[in-house]
């Protein structure tokens, strides 16, 4: 009995150094963005795309509305559009940079010294099982929650990595598409205005102006032919490119969460029985 009683001291004794170091020692640590600075300069250069991609979408959009005919208004529309997906983009990552912190805090300064409490006064009161599960239970919880966000950010950056080159290569495209159509459409431009002025001061030279007009305007044409071409492949990329996000800054950490817990309860094999909170196995025992 006595040796009992001393396990059970032991035990708590463990369990309270475990709560008062989390919430001192590693609960400062996990809630100081200063020990978080590699995954926050990561969802910043995040960010810096997203804002690129952004800005050049909306730059290609401005671009082909200026363009005569309604030819590409429907592109321009989709271009539009994008930044609504963009945005919902910047949500996500603003989301990540503030739950890296806040479950920290959550996991080591609240969630798991309460578990230890629980646990030690489960050590004293053996015939509680429902104590003990659910001090373990919360203990998990707490290293769960804690490791989603930085470990979710290790699998969305080895996807990321992948199509670093890709991104950068959209981003380059659409803005020199962009700014070959504004040079198109000044050029189609500045010939209207020299057509003009020729026909006013230059009767005896009509009809060499006109042969060079003609040259002109299917070399404009070529020329729009072919940046709406390259604007329809710069769409496709940035669709892409946003579903690629959707699914690092979205899906990947809901499915990451979800796996961590799902192996948490396969490993200890803590199902719970549908008419109490007493594990299955634990009830069999007894």
């Amino acid at each position: 009995m006595q040796k009992y009683l001393k396990i059970q001291y032991i035990i708590a004794i463990i369990l309270l150094i475990i709560g008062i170091l989390s919430f001192t020692v590693i609960g400062n640590y996990a809630s100081s963005a200063e020990n978080h600075s590699e995954s926050i300069k990561t969802l910043d250069e995040k960010k810096k795309v997203v804002m690129n991609l952004t800005a050049s979408s909306t730059l290609l959009s401005v671009a082909l509305t200026a363009l005569p005919g309604d030819t590409a208004t429907p592109i321009a529309e989709k271009l539009a559009d994008l930044s609504g997906y963009f945005l919902f983009i910047m949500t996500s990552i603003y989301l990540e940079k503030f739950l890296l912190t806040v479950l920290g805090f959550a996991a080591f300064k609240v969630i798991l010294p309460i578990a230890c409490i629980i646990g030690i006064f489960a050590t004293f009161f053996p015939n509680q099982i429902r104590l003990r599960y659910i001090s373990i239970k919360l203990g998990l919880f707490a290293l769960t929650i804690a490791s989603v966000i930085p470990l979710s950010l290790t699998i969305s950056n080895k996807i990321e990595e992948t199509q670093k080159i890709n991104i950068e290569q959209s981003i380059e495209s659409a803005n020199k598409t962009a700014n070959k159509i504004k040079k198109s459409s000044a050029n189609d431009t500045s010939s209207k205005k020299n057509t003009k002025n020729s026909s006013d001061n230059m009767l005896d030279k009509a009809k060499n102006f006109i042969s060079n007009a003609k040259d002109k305007a299917a070399d404009l044409g070529n020329s729009l032919s072919v940046s709406y071409e390259k604007t329809k492949t710069v769409l496709n990329s940035f669709i892409d490119i946003i579903a690629l996000f959707i699914v690092t800054t979205c899906i990947i950490p809901i499915l990451t969460l979800a796996t961590l817990i799902w192996l948490t309860n396969l490993f200890f094999n803590l199902k719970i029985n549908h008419n109490s909170l007493v594990p299955s196995n634990l009830i069999k025992k007894s």
